[in-house]
């Protein structure tokens, strides 16, 4: 009978680890069996690596990669996101290789690609079956991956920073995309953030070759940031775990790591981070005067904008309202249009235009083609820069000068009317984005998607809507304004109101009288609108049937003027020789 011999434990675990080197050379296993069994041993609750979550995103995975879909992932801190779907992704990957591989690393900087290097290497050393596996190629070099498999196969892991890797590189054991949106020592503003979804888009997404799979995850830091568009992207599969109910049947994503009362405690004492790292919500809409929550929930799927160059004449509408915000040099404009029943006040967006690098002639020229084609009633834009007041448009834009005290008057209806539910917007990310970026200061990053345009051309377009449902009363100036002359021009002496008197500086050719019936300002000229609230009369609608009348005119005179015309050519061309 054969000598029984004692084993400990960690020769019993040798001896199986050696025994797995043989046939993991062949089968590793799935990538969730690699992480419940093996990669949870690195860490001192191995149990919480066959949490529903985990088991989510490793089923998730998988089954991108047979579909020859990529994979983003947007999950809460402390929930094992690097650690699975960076560091334990990576090493499953490269340990099924059968031939010499590597996989690309990003984080925002190298530095911190090398930290998560340098976590990987300890993660490995800690776990007692991966250690005898891989053998250390580099175990003087905290920040180097390079190990050897399977007796013999090298496999590694490239380090880089987001602007920073090799020019022409190219794996195929596929790419890790690690909070590359976020620099831990210098927050991203919103240029950087433009220019690290173009960077990664046209340059970093070629890196591996086809069919390597890409896993990117972080955290979100604007409505319009790369992981915003990823997850519109038909290349990608998407998951969003937030703490809070991140499924409909799941009040907390994961208990076991986070409770609810610990959740509940952090929020009221860090709401803003917890926004953030917790909810998930994009940074910049933190301190938002309208929440990316608020917004979604009145934006609606079934709506559509509608071409703002056809026109329309089937809206089905009472009241057709609309705003825009002008662009200055480097911000789009935007263009916002809704509709409104008198039996049913709520408004309905019907279109939604940026307009990027269009000159003011051709945003005037815009606003025309608009206010038919929409058969607007009113609207309004911002003219606290004067910039379209010289441009001849349509007398249904009104121009609207941007005080504090009217800002902060349009924002609070906006907000009304989004809360109160009585307002309907298209789904369009960019508007939204443009919404959600102005803060409660009512202050908006410059970003190259915009300056908060959409937010302030809706709160015109609601500002108009107000107007209209209460009658247009404000247009009509103060009570004494309205006394008109004539038979009441006694109770203007009763009242003991004089018109201030009005002089022209030179070149303004606005009338201090209706050019009508000559009412003088403050008696029924209201000299700010250029409206007589006696006759009716509108100076601008005057000027233009002035100037289509001069037209038949001219047009009527025929052959006679366009000899004319073609004599006065003549002339001054010899005056110019």
């Amino acid at each position: 009978m054969a000598k029984q011999t004692d084993v400990g434990f960690m020769d019993a675990l040798e001896q199986l680890s050696s025994n797995l080197i043989d046939e993991e050379e062949f089968h590793v296993g799935t990538f969730y069996e690699f992480i419940r069994d093996v990669w949870s041993q690195s860490f001192d609750k191995p149990e919480h690596f066959q949490l529903w979550h985990v088991q989510k995103v490793c089923r998730d995975v998988e089954k991108a990669m047979e579909t020859g879909q990529h994979y983003v992932a947007v999950l809460p801190r402390g929930h094992y996101k690097s650690t699975i779907l960076g560091h334990g992704f990576a090493v499953w990957r490269l340990l099924k290789s059968t031939k010499d591989a590597k996989i690309i690393y990003v984080s925002y900087t190298e530095k911190m690609t090398r930290r998560h290097i340098s976590e990987m290497k300890t993660e490995i050393r800690n776990n007692p079956i991966l250690y005898p596996l891989m053998k250390d190629r580099s175990s003087d070099a905290d920040g180097v991956f390079k190990y050897e498999i399977h007796g013999g196969i090298h496999i590694e892991i490239e380090p880089a920073g987001l602007f920073t890797f090799k020019r022409g590189m190219h794996v195929d054991g596929g790419m890790v995309a690690d909070d590359i949106l976020r620099d831990a020592e210098n927050p991203l503003n919103t240029g950087e953030l433009e220019k690290a979804k173009t960077f990664f888009m046209k340059e970093t997404m070629l890196i591996p070759n086809p069919e390597a799979p890409i896993i990117v995850m972080g955290t979100p830091m604007d409505t319009n940031d790369l992981l915003a568009d990823l997850q519109d992207d038909e290349t990608f599969d998407t998951c969003v775990l937030p703490v809070f109910n991140p499924t409909p049947d799941r009040e907390v994503l994961a208990p076991e790591i986070r409770s609810k009362e610990w959740l509940e405690a952090f929020q009221n004492a860090r709401p803003n981070i917890f926004s953030s790292e917790f909810m998930l919500n994009p940074v910049s809409t933190i301190n938002a005067f309208l929440s990316v929550e608020e917004i979604k929930a009145v934006e609606h799927e079934e709506l559509s904008s509608l071409d703002a160059y056809t026109y329309h004449d089937d809206l089905n509408s009472d009241l057709t309202v609309a705003g825009f915000d002008i662009g200055k040099k480097r911000h789009p404009s935007h263009l916002c249009v809704f509709t409104s029943k008198m039996n049913e006040p709520d408004l309905i967006e019907i279109n939604s235009t940026f307009l990027d690098g269009i000159d003011f002639i051709k945003q005037a020229d815009f606003l025309n083609l608009v206010a038919d084609n929409f058969d607007i009633d009113k609207g309004f834009f911002d003219n606290t820069i004067p910039m379209l007041e010289d441009r001849e448009i349509n007398s249904i834009w009104e121009p609207i000068v941007f005080t504090p005290k009217q800002r902060r008057y349009m924002a609070s209806k906006f907000e009304e009317y989004v809360q109160q539910g009585k307002i309907k917007l298209i789904v369009d990310h960019r508007q939204r984005s443009q919404i959600v970026c102005v803060d409660n200061t009512l202050s908006a990053a410059e970003t190259p998607a915009g300056h908060g345009d959409s937010f302030w051309s809706i709160a015109m377009a609601v500002f108009a809507h107000v107007e209209a449902m209460r009658g247009n009363t404000q247009d009509v100036g103060n009570l004494l304004d309205m006394i008109t002359i004539g038979d009441d021009a006694s109770a203007v002496e009763t009242l003991g109101f004089k018109p201030k008197k009005m002089k022209l500086e030179e070149g303004d050719e606005r009338h201090i009288k209706c050019p009508n019936c000559h009412s003088p300002s403050g008696i029924g000229w209201i000299f700010e609108r250029q409206k007589c609230i006696i006759c009716h009369s509108n100076a601008q609608m005057e000027k233009e049937l002035a100037a289509q009348n001069a037209m038949m005119s001219m047009s009527a005179m025929g052959n006679t003027f366009d000899e004319e015309v073609e004599q006065i050519g003549k002339e001054e061309e010899v005056n110019i020789e």
